[in-house]
């Protein structure tokens, strides 16, 4: 028996970035200071820090501030 897996569709809404103080990704790693999360509808697209994922200027942006980040969830 054979199985092949589908590449996703790309999802399609609107561009939102998140920032905040810290991002815990839950691997174990360190935290990522100064967080940018990059999402397309309900999906994450691109994750990084704000010195290196530039913040589109028609995006939605929400500010979280010093918050700690964690995907799923915000403190």
């Amino acid at each position: 028996m054979s199985s092949s897996h589908a590449a996703p569709a790309a999802e399609t809404g609107p561009t939102v970035y998140v920032t905040g103080g810290k991002l815990i990704d839950c691997t174990g790693a360190d935290p990522i200071a100064d967080p940018v999360i990059e999402l397309r509808g309900r999906r994450i697209q691109a994750i990084g820090t704000r010195a290196s994922l530039p913040v589109t200027p028609a995006a939605e942006l929400i500010d979280c501030g010093g918050a700690k980040l964690s995907p799923g969830r915000i403190h």
